[in-house]
């Protein structure tokens, strides 16, 4: 398998468990809403968002060295990795223990600070635990726990929060219990429990890992601060009860986050386990330039994630072809105008064949030819010139008789190119967008001439 299989294969069973456990959630909080309330809701946010920020300081972010260590080919003793994970994150809970009573201090969190060392505990251990199976090849069952931990967590909450009426104290700890079944489910399906060193451990490689790991708590936080600091202001402006709106409305589909995320946990693990082929990186940079551009307005993700949470059957090879398809476009143009035409495809009714032969006129294009595609009008005539030419040859331009000869005219494809990717930000101005074969006419190219005619004009 090369590395690009690797990272489709990769990306593809990472999103099947989170897509699941995304949908099990989202048909869930219409009842969590119900059972918390608008202020319970909003002080549920307010302590695993604050827990989120904790587990990172605590564990001096070390799952990042063990994801970074454990895909190592080089360190032998992979063992050693997951026990000084584990080892920094309990020495890490220790102290944090003794902090404790402050976060009391804190009004909005206030009743709730051993809750919050009970989340961040169980948390950080799970974290580390799956972290560490995802790093050492086991993909599949690291997609399969997300989705049982999810399971397992509803069905707590529906115990605690609908028939025991426990309120936050109960969302909080079914999601603690659930982290706790998941650590017992990992350790028995990867056999942890015979890894773990509590003593022991290779020093140099603790150095390194904590040396690795700690430099990317800043970005940790800041990422906290960007994406997360927002729900304590309006709690701290407006109350729980608008935070648990607020947070409610947010909780549906980012697809952008989602896929982006995805694509970057399987890009992260083979980076690491190619990372002496500089074609990874430039790679990476393609591929994150193409979903910004697919998914850069939020307007249009929720309708864009219809396409395949109806039958994810077909993600994996939809997958599969945009990895090649990105692979092989060598232009930052091309690029963003296949992430337009890919943006057209999850908005509208296209059909699969249209789509995939237009990416292919994309690649087979030069820049600067698509410019002129781009800036050629819908019903404007040509005489024949270099680029034209060469366009004709694609079957992007066609002939059209005129009484001075054949000009030539923008073929179906090529205005179907236009509507559907490089004017698309235009607008149709009361054209119909072209969606399958169907819509488009035979090409009109003019055939040889055959010797027969050849004998008959002379």
């Amino acid at each position: 398998m090369n590395k690009y299989q690797k990272l489709a294969s990769n990306t593809f069973v990472l999103a099947l468990g989170q897509f699941g456990s995304k949908f099990l959630v989202d048909v869930m909080l219409r009842f969590y809403t119900s059972w918390l309330g608008a202020d319970g809701f909003g002080d549920v946010n307010n302590i695993i968002n604050a827990s989120a920020l904790l587990i990172s300081v605590v564990t001096l972010s070390i799952n990042e060295g063990v994801l970074r260590y454990a895909l190592d080919d080089t360190i032998r003793k992979k063992n050693h990795v997951l026990s000084i994970g584990i080892n920094v994150a309990l020495i890490g809970l220790v102290i944090f223990a003794a902090f404790v009573p402050l976060i009391g201090m804190i009004d909005m969190l206030s009743g709730y600070q051993w809750l919050i060392y009970m989340y961040v505990a169980t948390g950080s251990i799970k974290g580390i635990c799956a972290i560490y199976v995802r790093a050492r090849g086991r993909v599949g069952l690291y997609a399969i726990d997300g989705t049982l931990t999810t399971i397992v967590v509803i069905l707590l909450n529906i115990l605690l929060l609908g028939v025991l009426h426990l309120g936050v104290v109960g969302y909080v700890l079914s999601i603690s219990l659930g982290d706790m079944i998941s650590i017992v489910f990992l350790t028995w399906r990867a056999g942890l429990l015979r890894q773990y060193r509590p003593l022991g451990n290779d020093r140099g490689l603790a150095k390194g890992m904590i040396h690795y790991s700690v430099p990317l708590m800043p970005t940790a936080v800041m990422w906290w601060i960007i994406n997360v600091s927002d729900t304590f202001m309006v709690t701290a402006i407006h109350g729980s009860a608008a935070n648990g709106v607020y947070s409610f409305a947010y909780k549906f589909p980012n697809l952008a986050a989602l896929v982006v995320g995805i694509f970057s946990q399987a890009w992260h693990m083979s980076a690491i386990t190619e990372r002496n082929s500089r074609k990874v990186s430039e790679f990476w940079d393609k591929m994150q330039r193409y979903l910004f551009g697919t998914f850069k307005c939020f307007d249009d993700q929720v309708k864009m994630s219809e396409k395949f949470t109806k039958n994810n059957s077909c993600y994996e090879s939809f997958v599969k072809k945009q990895i090649n398809l990105v692979n092989e476009m060598n232009d930052d143009k091309k690029i963003d105008y296949f992430a337009m035409l890919t943006r057209c495809f999850l908005l509208n009714e296209m059909e699969n064949d249209l789509y995939y032969k237009l990416a292919r006129f994309i690649n087979m294009c030069t820049s600067d030819e698509l410019d002129y595609i781009r800036d050629f009008d819908y019903n404007n005539r040509s005489k024949i010139n270099a680029v034209i030419s060469s366009l004709y040859q694609y079957g992007l331009f066609e002939q059209s008789e005129s009484n001075d000869g054949a000009d030539y005219v923008l073929s179906g494809f090529a205005k179907a190119l236009k509507n559907n990717c490089l004017n698309y930000d235009e607008g149709l101005n009361s054209r119909d967008r072209i969606l399958s074969y169907d819509q488009i006419p035979p090409l009109n190219i003019a055939e040889p001439t055959s010797f027969k005619e050849i004998d008959e004009m002379f």
